[in-house]
């Protein structure tokens, strides 16, 4: 008979362990997983549109001055869901010149999505067809920046549609990705007009897909910029007269949210996704490995031992051709201790004239 191997660990060849792989889960934006959420449920917080005592009475940075958070509807544990602000290049709409906060929020989404890349300076939005588009920039935007701490790695491009109601008009906004035969590696998308189509799983556009100048979409970064300009002649929303300062800057941020709130019967859909790195473990246990057992049907009992055994030998016929089912694998670390333990589908059949290959993900 063979010669049997009654080892109790096995150490991985570095071949064995393939280490650096990614598996994306993706789920529901909002509290809870969910994907829906009803924009007429949006909160905001009074304390932030308290005036206080900075500034000769104008607005904390923490009270709104420069942005304004929006809740969900736990009105025992709020949940920032996103924060809304209006940035203006040359700085209108601001409380006052001194603070000067509408040029600051365009300055700081500036740096922190166009870098050096964009040599004027300035968000530019596409307009027109998809093959003959042109670009107009944009010295006036409303951002949502989407909390990091629901946001993941990043919004799904594709997965995402909000409603905007205002004086004169409603519009509903998703990405460009109807209109992509590629995938988009840039790291930002169009934003056009479109829906989600629940029957198709995945956002379409309206009309013949043509892009309006609406704004900017940053995966990645959960930011959504708007083209205020547009936004004021589609559906109504005030912008500023040029040079105008000392008006309360919030007045301009909060249309954002009402446009939101009185989109009555509409629900945000947003779907994100966590990047988590996983190691690939390939457990192999060859044919003279693992063919006997502990278990107590393996051996003699002190109720059915024949004569000549003792208790706790093992049985005759195991003996000579032992059967095994492996149905856990455990794996330790350098010292001994159980770590992970893994658990197969069903029982698998093992003997002296077969071998098993296992493949474990861990994620971590």
């Amino acid at each position: 008979m063979a010669t049997s191997n009654f080892k109790v660990y096995q150490s991985f060849d570095s071949a064995d362990i393939i280490s650096g792989k990614f598996n994306t889960v993706s789920s529901g934006f909002f509290p809870g997983g969910n994907v829906f959420f009803s924009q007429s449920l949006l909160l905001t917080s009074s304390a932030q549109v308290a005036t206080a005592s900075l500034f000769g009475g104008s607005y904390d940075i923490l009270n709104g001055l420069y942005y304004t958070e929006v809740y969900d509807n736990s009105y025992s544990n709020p949940q920032v869901l996103f924060t809304i602000a209006y940035g203006n290049i040359t700085g209108s709409g601001a409380s006052n010149s001194d603070i000067n906060q509408t040029q600051a929020i365009y300055t700081q989404y500036k740096n922190i999505l166009l870098g050096n890349s964009d040599v004027d300076g300035m968000f530019s939005f596409r307009t027109g067809g998809t093959g003959s588009f042109q670009t107009v920039n944009s010295g006036d935007i409303y951002t949502i920046n989407f909390s990091s701490m629901l946001t993941s790695n990043q919004i799904d491009p594709g997965q995402w549609n909000i409603t905007l109601k205002g004086p004169t008009g409603t519009i509903s906004l998703i990405d460009e990705t109807p209109l992509k035969q590629v995938s988009n590696n840039s790291g930002v998308y169009e934003i056009i007009s479109g829906s989600y189509d629940s029957s198709l799983g995945q956002t379409v556009q309206y009309g013949t897909g043509s892009y309006n100048g609406y704004g900017l979409f940053y995966p990645a970064n959960g930011i959504i910029v708007l083209n205020a300009s547009q936004l004021s002649s589609s559906i109504g929303l005030a912008v500023p007269p040029a040079g105008q300062s000392g008006s309360l800057a919030d007045q301009y941020q909060i249309q954002i949210y009402n446009a939101l709130v009185n989109a009555s019967g509409s629900s945000i859909r947003i779907r994100k996704s966590e990047f988590v790195p996983s190691t690939h473990y390939f457990v192999r246990v060859k044919n003279q490995d693992y063919n006997f057992t502990n278990n107590p049907t393996f051996v003699y009992n002190a109720k059915n031992v024949p004569t000549g055994n003792s208790p706790g030998d093992i049985i005759a016929g195991l003996s000579a051709s032992p059967t095994t089912y492996v149905t856990t694998i455990g794996l330790y670390n350098d010292v001994n201790e159980l770590v992970a333990v893994a658990k197969l589908s069903r029982p698998t059949h093992k003997d002296f004239n077969s071998e098993i290959l296992c493949r474990i993900r861990l994620d971590f």
